[in-house]
Parts: C-alpha cells; sequence; structure tokens
C-alpha cells in the first residue's frame, strides 16, 4: 500500500514539473515540493516496513494447523543471517532452506524468523528441520520448533538425504503467502508472480498522479501541441477569441472598459457585476481567467467607458500586429501589446484597437478602429510609413 501512494506522489510531482516546464506556469512550483514531503516520509516507512518484514510470527497453533492440513518436509539450514532487526532481545533472522518434500522435487528457498540467541545452535547451516508449508503449492514454509516424535525421528534418519543446495531449484519466497497464511492479505502479491501486476498497478497510479494536474490543465497542453511557440502569445498568436470568452464567463457580463493583450496573457478592466459602476480587474493566463481585484483607475464616467465586448472581433488582431510591424518597421519587436478600449484621447470615443511595438532602438505604435481601418499612426523607424518620411 505504501509503494502504491508513492507511485502516486511521484506520478503528481512529474505531472506538476510537466506543467511548469512546458507550460511555463510558476503557480505549481508548489508542487515538487509538497511531493517530496510526502514521499519522503513514504519512502521511510517503507523502508522500516522493509526491514520489519518477519516480525508478525505464527503461533505454534498456526504452525500446527498448516502441518496437519498442507503436510510437512524436511528442511536443512544452508544459512542464517541477522537482519538488524531485535524484538524482544530476539533476532529477526533470513534463513536460506533447501526443503525435501514427500513425493517431490527438493528446492532452495527462504523463511524469516525470530531467534533467541540461546537457539541459535538449532538453527546453524546443516541442521536439519521440520517445516510446514503454509499453502500447498507454493514453496513458502513456516519452522516447526516443536515437531512431534515421528518428524522428530525422520529428522535423525532422513537428514542425511536432502540434495545438496546447489543441486536442486531456487524457488524465492512469496511474502504474500506468509501474510495470508497469518490471517492477513494483500491487495496485490508481492512475489514474483505479482511482478508484472505489480507494475501495471504503480504506472497506472502515477499516471494517475500526473492526471490531477495535468487534466486542470489540458487545454493548455493542446493548445501548446495545436500552436507551439505560439500557444502563449495573445498578440501575434491564435487565442484571443479563447481569452475573450473566458473573461467574459468570469466577469458574468460583455460590459468592458479595456482589454490589453500581452504576449503571454491578457487583461481586462470590466464592470464589478451585471450593471455595476464599479470597476474590477481580471486576467486571462495558463488557460483561465480570474477576477484580480477593483481596478486601480475608476473612470469618471463609467458610461462614456464601457463597451460591449462582442462589437470586437479579437480574432483580426493577429492580422492587425502584422500590419502595425509593417507600417511602424519594427519588424522584430521585442516587446509588444495591444490595448481595445473607448480612449477619446486619440479623438474618438469609438472601440479603438491600439497597437504598440517596440524593440532594442525604436518604437511605433498603430490605432485601428473596431473593423481593422487605421485611425492614426507614428513611429521612430526612419524610412517606415509610422515614421511619415
Amino acid at each position: 500500500m505504501i509503494r502504491m501512494l508513492l507511485a502516486l506522489v511521484i506520478g503528481v510531482c512529474f505531472g506538476g514539473v510537466a506543467v511548469i516546464v512546458l507550460l511555463d506556469n510558476p503557480n505549481l512550483t508548489w508542487v515538487a515540493p509538497a511531493a517530496a514531503s510526502v514521499a519522503i516520509p513514504l519512502v521511510i516507512l517503507w523502508r522500516v516496513g522493509k526491514s520489519l518484514g518477519g516480525v508478525r510470527q505464527p503461533s505454534a497453533e498456526q504452525v500446527r494447523q498448516r502441518l496437519d492440513a498442507n503436510g510437512g518436509a524436511l528442511a536443512r539450514v544452508d544459512s542464517v543471517r541477522r537482519t538488524g532487526t531485535t524484538v524482544n532481545d530476539r533476532h529477526l533472522c533470513e534463513l536460506t532452506l533447501t526443503v525435501d518434500p514427500p513425493g517431490e522435487d527438493a528446492y532452495a528457498t527462504s523463511t524469516r524468523m525470530l531467534i533467541d540467541p540461546i537457539e541459535l545452535a538449532t538453527f546453524q547451516p546443516g541442521r536439519v528441520l521440520t517445516v510446514a508449508r503454509i499453502k500447498p503449492g507454493h514453496p513458502d514454509v513456516w519452522i516447526v520448533r516443536q515437531p512431534d516424535a515421528a518428524w522428530q525421528n525422520k529428522m535423525s534418519t532422513d537428514g542425511p538425504y536432502i540434495p545438496a543446495a546447489e543441486h536442486v531449484r531456487h524457488q524465492p519466497s512469496d511474502p504474500a503467502t506468509a501474510v495470508a497464511g497469518l490471517g492477513g492479505r494483500q491487495l496485490i502479491s508481492s512475489g514474483p508472480k505479482g511482478r508484472g501486476l505489480r507494475i501495471a498497478a504503480y504506472l497506472v497510479l502515477a499516471i494517475a498522479g500526473a492526471a490531477i494536474i495535468v487534466v486542470p490543465n489540458a487545454s493548455e497542453f493542446q493548445a501548446v501541441v495545436e500552436y507551439g511557440d505560439a500557444a502563449d502569445d495573445f498578440v501575434f498568436g491564435p487565442r484571443q477569441t479563447e481569452a475573450v470568452d473566458a473573461l467574459v464567463a468570469e466577469v458574468g457580463s460583455t460590459e468592458f472598459v479595456s482589454l490589453t493583450f500581452h504576449d503571454g496573457f491578457v487583461t481586462a478592466d470590466a464592470v464589478s457585476a451585471p450593471g455595476a459602476v464599479t470597476i474590477d480587474s481580471f486576467m486571462f493566463r495558463w488557460g483561465s481567467a480570474d477576477r484580480t481585484g477593483p481596478a486601480t483607475i475608476q473612470p469618471e464616467d463609467p458610461a462614456e467607458a464601457i463597451f460591449d465586448v462582442t462589437v470586437l472581433d479579437a480574432s483580426i488582431i493577429p492580422a492587425l500586429a502584422e500590419q502595425a510591424r509593417q507600417l511602424t518597421g519594427v519588424a522584430e519587436p521585442t516587446s509588444y501589446l495591444v490595448i481595445v478600449d473607448r480612449d477619446a484621447t486619440f479623438g474618438s470615443s469609438e472601440l479603438s484597437i491600439q497597437i504598440s511595438l517596440n524593440d532594442d532602438y525604436y518604437s511605433g505604435h498603430v490605432i485601428f478602429d473596431a473593423v481593422g481601418d487605421v485611425i492614426s499612426m507614428w513611429g521612430d523607424v526612419p524610412g517606415s510609413p509610422a515614421a511619415g518620411e
């Protein structure tokens, strides 16, 4: 279960990194630290749990039940290794065994058990023990600490005939079998037979974790795939209409005071609520529109400043920006923006589209009306139409 949670957290982390890197969205920089703060304790718990594997021991009655139900076998101890874990002064040891079931081929496997220091001599390499099969057809066994007289007799007479470990097939133990034998269960077997299912489950959980972050940004990923570098350019790129529609939905009205298209985002000043005369600011960025608070400048006469944004065909802005580039001579602008409003400063209270372009040396400005006709222009690039030379 811990490893499944870890796979989910790793997926969330990768999803956050994908959004940050591919969408240039810094709003999710918290994802990696948050995922790490969860993943590190999970890793620690997993390692502790792994080191404590085998601490839960079967009772003598459970061992006897398995011996009676599934049969037993003689097993030779081939090696004993301390795991470093102790419980009440007893050492958790891993024993490798060669098990010789009656009527079956011998095989090598391993098991874990708690051993008191005074018992170490009983479990030294070469000693023959009685083991109970935990589950029919599985290699996992429990050691019978106090076998009855019949098994003790077999241990003393048949022990030398157990094949050498190098001559038998190795069958890894499956901890899930031991857990089931103790009355517990695992969702997915942790042994070799469950490896494929485990990997599939981890992949599914990792993908689900990534989806938690990626799905809310799916439209932005789609835009990146479809438009490439132009996906977040709202002047020369193609997504102006999408941005305006999202802002209208957030405002809840088509009554706007201004729209400003940038390379990377769109801002707007619009009515605080349908029919209101107070103005709030809004922003469209990374695929969503949000209210950012009251506008810094409230118009003296809202009725003169407000326009119906449906009058604007935002899809013409890229063509107008390209035309402005030709008219101003600022062919490779390093900064640019488009302002849509009813600014009477320019001699008209009608809706205007103002495009400003700048490079390292020059600047230029072109004002269009709502249908894209040039109202005025100026600039300082020598020889350009906007410079008037």
